[in-house]
């Protein structure tokens, strides 16, 4: 009976051990997020031979972290002990990983592509890692969303900040690091970046105002999990909501309009489809069907220009992009399946910018000239995979609470990466990575009170709560 309880214990949200890792993991993860939020992207240090942020030096360190504890602790390998989604996603990411490092070393100049594929694993990619070893701690769990939660909201009060100013923060406080000399090209860019049709576009503190507005964007299903429980607390929900709608004003970018809709339709057809009504999810996809063909038939020629540009300014923006995936395409039939190596895209694709130099609006369309249609879809199966796996776990999570959690990151990472269709900026990227190993942990979870229910627990599980 004592061995059942424990197992029960464990398949009940893995909290057989309530706390698997040392309250100073779970500070410097809570650390992690809120730098990867708050602290400027280009304000860092010099030691000499490299460059740092607190964002690289920390995220570094807890990659480390991050494979010893899976080396060295068996409760985090047992958290996924009985969840077969743990090997298919991992076995994804680094078919993933491969994919790139073969498209590097095929590439036009493997040096560099291999370095800078480097520093993408290095401080992007190994966030999938870190939270992997995180998350199995039910408090980084339940913490996640409400410091991204958090974190949104000064982010959104600083670009609000800036939007009254005119000024942007970067450029009121200095917030710019010189990393090469004092012809800084990256702080130019920030600074040029700052106006569109005479308005300030706010960025916070992010490297670019579509980065702000498009993680923005993605934290408005968030809002939903601190709905108060007396209705005399609903102001806190409406100006949760009222900053982040002036956030995305003040971004004055057109995509975290339509991210913010894809974030909320995401995360309202999780709760419709996790409810396990059939005939009401038909309805409600049936329902919203309509809805759209009718607003698109009332407001399409606004849409239609919105998307088009509503300055000369903004129509120009979607001239380049359309011209940047002719280029693409172009250039691609020279090297289709494995692309011309991480990093080369935008000297084949590029168009250059009013500062002279080089640049590309599409993570996608990086992608596919970097690492060729084998890399993308690599890339696009992990993902979808992470997405199939969060659904599953989400229409068996009993708990309410937990159950919304869950809808709500999935939400934020699909927004997330909806908004790099017109971003090639990989800063968010570490939202989505994270984001994917938040789904994987709490399936992991979901799957082991599975497996308990069914008297499927593996042995080894039992073995070690014995």
């Amino acid at each position: 009976m004592k061995a059942s309880a424990a197992i029960a214990d464990i398949a009940d949200d893995a909290r057989a051990a309530p706390y698997v890792l040392g309250g100073a993991w779970v500070a410097a993860f809570s650390l992690l997020v809120y730098l990867a939020v708050l602290w400027p992207r280009l304000l860092g240090f010099s030691l000499g031979f490299t460059n740092q942020t607190p964002i690289s030096a920390l995220t570094v360190a807890m990659f480390l972290g991050a494979v010893i504890l899976f080396a060295s602790r068996p409760a985090v390998m047992r958290h996924y002990s009985s969840a077969g989604q743990l090997n298919v996603a991992f076995g994804l990411f680094l078919a993933l990983l491969l994919s790139k490092y073969v498209s590097a070393y095929a590439g036009q100049d493997p040096p560099g592509s291999v370095n800078a594929l480097n520093n993408t694993l290095a401080y992007f990619m190994s966030f999938f890692v870190i939270g992997l070893a995180m998350f199995v701690d039910p408090r980084n769990e339940e913490n996640f969303p409400r410091i991204l939660l958090v974190a949104g909201l000064v982010a959104a009060c600083l670009g609000i900040y800036e939007m009254i100013r005119q000024n942007s923060l970067t450029v009121e406080f200095g917030w710019i690091f010189n990393f090469g000399g004092p012809q800084n090209l990256a702080g130019e860019n920030l600074k040029a970046n700052m106006y569109r049709g005479g308005l300030l576009r706010a960025k916070s503190t992010f490297t670019h105002p579509i980065v702000f507005g498009q993680f923005i964007a993605a934290c408005l299903p968030l809002v939903f999990l601190v709905t108060p429980e007396r209705r005399g607390k609903l102001w806190r929900w409406g100006l949760s909501f009222i900053a982040f709608g002036l956030a995305i004003l003040s971004s004055n970018t057109r995509s975290p309009l339509a991210g913010a809709a894809v974030a909320l339709a995401v995360y309202w057809g999780l709760g419709v489809i996790s409810s396990g009504r059939s005939r009401r999810a038909v309805f409600v996809a049936v329902a919203g069907a309509a809805i759209a063909l009718i607003a698109f038939l009332i407001f399409g020629e606004d849409l239609l220009g919105l998307l088009g540009g509503r300055t000369a300014e903004e129509a120009s923006s979607s001239q380049v992009r359309s011209m940047m995936f002719e280029r693409a395409l172009f250039a691609l039939d020279s090297s289709p399946l494995l692309g011309y190596g991480e990093g080369r895209a935008v000297y084949v694709a590029g168009v250059f910018s009013q500062l002279g130099t080089l640049t590309i609006d599409s993570l996608y369309l990086s992608y596919l000239i970097d690492n060729g249609y084998f890399g993308l879809g690599m890339f696009v199966l992990f993902f979808t995979y992470i997405f199939l796996v969060g659904i599953w776990a989400s229409r068996r999570i009993q708990d309410h609470a937990r159950k919304r959690r869950l809808n709500a990151v999935i939400a934020f990472t699909f927004a997330i990466l909806f908004g790099q269709s017109v971003l090639s900026i990989q800063d968010n990227l570490v939202f989505a990575y994270l984001g994917a190993a938040y789904i994987i942990a709490v399936a992991a979870s979901a799957r082991s009170r599975q497996a308990f229910e069914t008297g499927l627990v593996p042995s080894t599980a039992t073995q070690a709560t014995l």
